[in-house]
């Protein structure tokens, strides 16, 4: 199992998620603007961390040994997505979902005091695909307590009627890529430095 990556022990001053490579873009033609075409796997996560501060031998050593653990990206970690107020409430998938779904009806259980909103999170642990973030991209309709909603990227994987959702503390799982090695700090005569680097989605083979 992956550890989770601890930004209690690491806090960054600045993080960005994006998805990646949802689109393909054919460049600019001569007789007029170039085209995009969408990507049929719906993207990939992608996640940079800036502004890490090492001010110790202590904080140093632990940083180090955190990277080493990631294997220059063989490693897997879970990346959690930071809200300022997480939502509170539980959810569950309502009904089954097929692979690559992109509209998905989620019914929502204690903690809520409304509709789900365009631009919420959320993570789905699936048996073969590991733990997924997927984000509301529009919400279609509400029907009492089931919000039926576009998200991207699409479903990793057939899911189950009652697959539970996790809007609270939704991960990822995730690789280093560090191709430049800005991960490790770059050290001054007073033995302070920093650190940035990024965090892509990991698609490991499904467990045996």
């Amino acid at each position: 199992m992956a550890d989770v990556f601890p930004f209690a022990t690491f806090p960054v001053a600045a993080l960005r998620w994006q998805l990646l490579g949802a689109t393909i873009s054919g460049g600019p033609t001569l007789s007029g603007p170039g085209q995009v075409a969408r990507f049929d796997g719906g993207g990939w996560w992608g996640c940079e961390l800036s502004g890490g501060l090492i001010r110790t031998q202590e904080e140093r050593r632990a940083w180090h040994a955190w990277l080493l653990s990631l294997e220059d990206g063989l490693g897997l970690v879970e990346l959690p997505y930071l809200e300022e107020t997480p939502p509170t409430g539980t959810a569950r998938l309502s009904g089954a979902h097929a692979l690559r779904a992109t509209t998905v009806a989620i019914e929502r259980q204690s903690g809520w005091s409304g509709p789900l909103s365009p631009g919420m999170a959320f993570e789905i642990d699936n048996s073969s695909q590991y733990k997924r973030l997927h984000m509301i991209k529009r919400v279609v309709s509400t029907l009492g307590s089931v919000d039926t909603v576009e998200v991207r990227p699409p479903l990793r994987q057939a899911a189950a009627d009652d697959k539970a959702l996790n809007f609270t503390t939704p991960k990822c799982l995730m690789r280093l890529d560090d191709p430049n090695g800005d991960a490790w700090p770059k050290l001054n005569g007073n033995w302070n430095g920093d650190w940035s680097t990024r965090f892509v989605e990991a698609f490991p083979p499904p467990p045996v």
